[in-house]
């Protein structure tokens, strides 16, 4: 197992390595029209960066999946002496290193071209200030990982469903399968994210007003047992597919 997420780690690492790459030259360019003075409105500075972060964002995390899609279907882990569950905690725990480490690297790229922007003085009263409260940055932590672990979890459900409804309606064209599943993908990443954005402003709100609320609580609660359903799920059709395929 550890030779198998080894391999899976440096193929997922190559992935996150081309996207951090694009994303460190588009704010290279950013910056560069910045300078020359192309841009013509200062105020959207700001904003494009906060885009193209939300943009290479989705990209990471559909290219991970992708290629999680494409390690439960690859003989090359089939022939391997590894149980199905083996292999799938393996793909899903080498995603989570790989996507922890993209969110890190590019958060990092993020902060120093807003500082370059927004000077010294704005960024620590916006970005730092704001954001520093322990027990805030803590909270909003948790809600951030139970969403990476839900987006997870979940696209690959939506796979191995699909691939149970191939084999008993088979898709007269892949093409047409591969761009549904990339599809619902993209809807399922965006779809979480935006809802995990808007449970850490609720729970800050709640935070600044001192209002005493279980909402955060109670978001664990809900999530993790979503979770824990959701790989219970995965694991049973993960199964029946591979008996499928065998017989």
């Amino acid at each position: 197992m550890y030779n198998v997420s080894k391999d899976l780690l440096g193929n997922k690492f190559k992935r996150i390595a081309l996207i951090l790459g694009w994303n460190f030259l588009s704010v290279l360019a950013v910056i560069t029209i910045d300078y020359l003075k192309i841009i013509f409105n200062p105020s959207y500075k700001t904003i494009l960066l906060i885009a193209l972060s939300a943009g290479f964002y989705l990209w990471s995390v559909v290219s991970l999946i992708k290629f999680s899609r494409q390690v439960l279907n690859n003989n090359k882990y089939r022939l391997i002496p590894l149980s199905d569950k083996k292999l799938f905690f393996s793909d899903f725990l080498t995603s989570l290193v790989a996507y922890i480490s993209y969110c890190l690297v590019s958060g990092g790229m993020l902060l120093v071209s807003l500082y370059y922007y927004m000077g010294k003085t704005s960024f620590l009263r916006v970005i730092i200030d704001g954001n520093t409260q322990t027990e805030l940055l803590l909270k909003d932590l948790a809600i951030f990982f139970l969403g990476t672990v839900l987006i997870l979890v979940g696209s690959t459900l939506v796979h191995l469903t699909m691939g149970c409804l191939e084999s008993i309606f088979p898709f007269k064209s892949q093409k047409a399968f591969k761009i549904i599943f990339n599809c619902f993908m993209v809807a399922i990443t965006a779809g979480i994210s935006y809802l995990s954005l808007i449970e850490m402003s609720a729970v800050s709100m709640y935070r600044f007003i001192k209002v005493p609320t279980n909402l955060f609580t109670n978001l664990c609660l809900v999530e993790g047992f979503i979770v824990i359903a959701i790989v219970l799920i995965d694991l049973y059709l993960l199964e029946n597919l591979s008996e499928t395929t065998r017989s």
